[in-house]
């Protein structure tokens, strides 16, 4: 339930404010119809409007807006926290994974629930990459649900 209503509090903001964006992560997997639980909600914009929705949402911000950079990631972050739930919006212009850098195309995402989510191939593509625990059991779900 919290995640439903953390939900339409950030689209409604992004979508007020006309910024492109789509859902990735374990909450598109989810969407998918993994049925893994969701951590936290991963939304990617363009880096400008990561800029824009600080001043809409900086109240809620935890972390950032900064380059983030680990053994998995290197991109433009900023984290918010938005009633005990964690929202990371990243910056998909100078996004890389693994030392790739990410060429995303919002043209390419589908709507479910009325909201924009990562093309499904794309984010099994990506989840192979960083091919950590966590996105490992992703796809072993999402392959399962698509032999049901």
């Amino acid at each position: 339930m919290l995640i439903e209503k953390v939900l339409e509090w950030i689209v409604e903001i992004i979508s007020i404010n006309d910024i492109d964006y789509q859902i990735t992560g374990g909450l598109a997997a989810n969407l998918y119809g993994s049925g893994r639980e969701v951590y936290d909600i991963d939304i990617e914009v363009s880096d400008l409007d990561v800029w824009r929705l600080e001043f809409l949402c900086e109240d809620y911000i935890v972390y950032g807006p900064s380059r983030y950079v680990d053994e998995h990631f290197d991109l433009l972050l900023m984290t918010l926290d938005y009633g005990g739930q964690l929202i990371d919006v990243c910056g998909i212009d100078s996004m890389y994974i693994r030392g790739w850098l990410q060429l995303i195309d919002f043209n390419t995402s589908v709507e479910i629930n009325g909201m924009k989510v990562v093309l499904l191939a794309d984010l099994i593509a990506y989840k192979k990459l960083l091919n950590r625990e966590v996105d490992l059991i992703d796809i072993e779900l999402l392959n399962k649900k698509s032999r049901i």
